[in-house]
């Protein structure tokens, strides 16, 4: 088991689709203090082959990508998997997802 698993099951548990962490909450996750690396995007980056670095597993594995914000101390980390068209009662509302600033937020939309 990876050190970094405990924020791969964090961010599987998220119903959002586009979030903002800061590095206390990530560490608080993880239980351990990022390495002076994390500073740098180049430790946040996507690659192809999420076998290279540890801690990327942890967010591939969730489906998601990272990019660090810059000067701020967060990561933003935003869903890779598309959302499903979810019906409820007897196929009235489908659920959509429209981004609102930085976040984005699930709004209905009614069939005529």
């Amino acid at each position: 088991m990876s050190k970094y698993h405990p924020l791969r099951d964090y961010l599987r548990n998220q119903n959002l689709r586009d979030s903002k962490l800061s590095f206390l909450k990530i560490q608080n996750i993880l239980g351990f203090v990022l390495p002076k690396s994390a500073e740098r995007p180049q430790w946040w980056a996507n690659t192809a082959d999420a076998t290279s670095r540890v801690q990327r597993e942890a967010w591939k594995g969730a489906g998601f990508d990272t990019f660090l914000v810059a000067t701020s101390w967060q990561v933003r980390f935003v869903s890779t998997i598309k959302p499903r068209a979810e019906q409820t009662m007897n196929g009235v509302e489908r659920l959509r997802y429209f981004e609102v600033r930085d976040y984005v937020t699930p709004a209905f939309e009614w069939a005529a």
